[in-house]
């Protein structure tokens, strides 16, 4: 009759190899927001993570409301729908957050 170990959890993956490691850390990625006022916020996610979840709460700790932000990489307006994949993002981007702004012509009385 054989005992079964209840002690010990179960993990199929005995070992991990430095090979896993990096293909682990491949996919993560890197990168900080840049507010108007020049303060970074550095954030550290899936390649594959929507950045909708990460400008609600870079919004959320600087006291923004989301809805009037714009978040620019590369020239590019970026979405809630973008990843870091699908953008080309490298490790150690910056993302710049600036409060979006209707207008600001000059007045000219007529």
């Amino acid at each position: 009759m054989a005992t079964r170990d209840r002690g010990r959890p179960k993990n199929k993956k005995t070992s991990t190899s430095p090979d896993d490691d990096e293909v682990a850390h491949d996919l993560q990625i890197n990168f900080s927001i840049i507010d108007q006022d020049g303060r970074h916020m550095y954030f550290k996610v899936h390649h594959d993570f929507e950045l909708i979840k990460v400008f609600k709460d870079f919004c959320q700790r600087r006291n923004l409301e989301y809805e009037i932000m714009q978040f620019l990489y590369d020239g590019t307006h970026l979405k809630g729908n973008h990843t870091p994949k699908m953008l080309n993002m490298e490790d150690g981007a910056e993302i710049y957050a600036a409060r979006h702004q209707l207008g600001g012509g000059v007045d000219m009385g007529y």
